[in-house]
């Protein structure tokens, strides 16, 4: 199939999904976007005022780098808008990368997978739909790295890790790769090259010193990488570090497992009945394998790692399907059978949750009345981090407590953050801990059921007064 052609069909079947809802997807669709338009009109910056309480404020660095440029484009006009059809466009450049991959490797059915990789699991759909850019852009950089490291093109992988070091804190993958790679080539042929591995690691060195950022993007990458990712907190919630049980495994994988089963099936009915060795699995097979493993087992500690598990466990199929020599039509039949009446049932699946896209983030009220209403700078206390993506994206005219992430305020100041979960739980004095200690100006509301202690809380002081109110969000005045 012309790229062009499955460029085209991939944006279609994303925009289906996208312009049923008026919202962006996720709560870092709004923080990347508004960045990228901050960019566009300031530069660099080297301090994050808008997550006043936080580690960002004064020691910043913008981490997600070339994704923000490359999103700059999509924060002209309607940025909603724009900013649907950003996860579409690059979106359906994964889709097209990972095809391209399939051809250049002459793995069988290439456009099988390919329609697999669309419509395999809900989740990685949901990813998708992001318009982070960083997810996809990561994607793609993973994909080309497994090409660059198989063909031994270890300038291109040089390069790719530099760029991927502008653009993620997942850049360290392609070092991580070539490592594998070279293992699995000692245990095969007794022989060991470091080349791939020497370019990876060097270009990423190199993405990290050659930066604008420097040197304190290496310290919020250690913040990102170690004490977030490996060693958080514990009670710190955000949905995308929720682990992940048996049950939900199965469910946003079941696709590619009935193929998995399918395809082992297969081979051992050929082996039985031609008494030939069609189990033996190549370098290449064993290298994607191993990587899948390592990503089955990270993606049981966080879902959002089903970005990259879904994507490799396909690419493990086709290796496969390779290797076992899968030549029987009446099998490749089944399995595209298979593909799409899963598919269909996921899309349908993605379809039913597209409204409660539109119960959340619907704070543009909330924020562009504190735009007009008050002063340059005026600190507006939130009652969770995620309220701050939405906020910034309509408004930088104020300042926020906390954003991204609850980490970032408790490695400033863990008795801040303590005083921080006070306030919102109703405990002690809120009135107190917002005037002495956070000096806020102004407390955004969220009124949904689970804000209903705080907000009833600050409604029952006489020093807190009401000044805007809509069926999302309210905002408080600290007398």
């Amino acid at each position: 199939m012309p790229y062009l052609l499955l460029f085209i069909l991939s944006a279609l079947f994303f925009a289906s999904i996208q312009f049923r809802f008026h919202n962006l997807v996720g709560y870092d669709s709004y923080y990347h976007l508004g960045y990228a338009s901050l960019l566009r009109e300031e530069g660099f910056i080297k301090e994050m005022k808008w997550m006043w309480d936080t580690v960002l404020h004064y020691h910043y660095a913008d981490v997600y780098l070339l994704p923000h440029i490359l999103l700059i484009p999509f924060t002209l006009g309607n940025k909603i808008i724009m900013g649907k059809i950003a996860a579409i466009f690059f979106s359906s450049l994964v889709i097209v990368c990972f095809y391209w991959f399939l051809q250049q490797n002459k793995l069988p059915y290439p456009l099988m997978w390919t329609v697999l990789l669309l419509v395999s699991s809900p989740l990685f759909i949901r990813r998708m739909l992001y318009a982070r850019v960083s997810i996809q852009l990561s994607l793609i950089f993973c994909i080309l790295a497994l090409h660059f490291i198989l063909h031994k093109q270890n300038k291109m992988l040089g390069i790719l890790s530099f760029l991927f070091a502008w653009s993620y804190s997942a850049f360290f993958l392609p070092i991580a790769f070539a490592l594998i790679y070279t293992w699995i080539c000692y245990w095969k042929k007794k022989h060991v090259t470091l080349t791939s591995f020497i370019w990876a690691s060097g270009g990423a060195f190199l993405g990290l010193v050659i930066n604008p950022y420097f040197p304190t993007n290496i310290w919020i990458h250690y913040l990102q990488i170690v004490k977030i990712s490996l060693f958080r907190q514990p009670g710190f919630f955000n949905a995308e570090w929720q682990s992940l049980g048996i049950g939900q495994f199965f469910y946003f994988s079941y696709l590619i497992l009935i193929i998995f089963v399918l395809l082992i099936v297969f081979a051992l009915y050929s082996y039985y009945n031609r008494q030939r060795s069609v189990l033996h699995l190549s370098q290449e097979t064993l290298f994607i394998f191993l990587i899948v493993l390592i990503f089955g087992l990270l993606y049981f500690h966080s879902v959002r790692i089903v970005e990259y598990f879904i994507p490799f466990s396909i690419l493990s199929l086709a290796y496969l399907a390779k290797d076992i020599k899968l030549d029987h039509a009446k099998l490749g039949s089944l399995c595209l059978a298979i593909i799409l009446i899963g598919g269909v049932i996921n899309y349908v699946q993605i379809v039913k949750a597209v409204p409660y896209f539109d119960t959340i983030n619907n704070y543009e009220g909330c924020a562009l009345w504190l735009q007009n209403n008050t002063a340059k700078d005026s600190h507006v206390f939130i009652q969770f981090w995620d309220q701050m993506p939405p906020l910034f994206f309509y408004n930088r005219h104020n300042v926020y407590t906390l954003g991204l992430e609850e980490h970032f305020l408790y490695y400033y100041n863990s008795s801040l953050m303590d005083k921080y979960r006070d306030a919102i739980d109703g405990e002690g004095s809120p009135y107190e801990i917002l005037t002495q200690d956070f000096k806020v100006d102004y407390v955004f509301i969220y009124t949904g059921k689970d804000a209903y202690p705080f907000y009833l809380t600050l409604k029952n002081e006489t020093r807190i007064k009401a000044r805007y109110s809509d069926v999302a969000c309210a905002v408080l005045e600290i007398q």
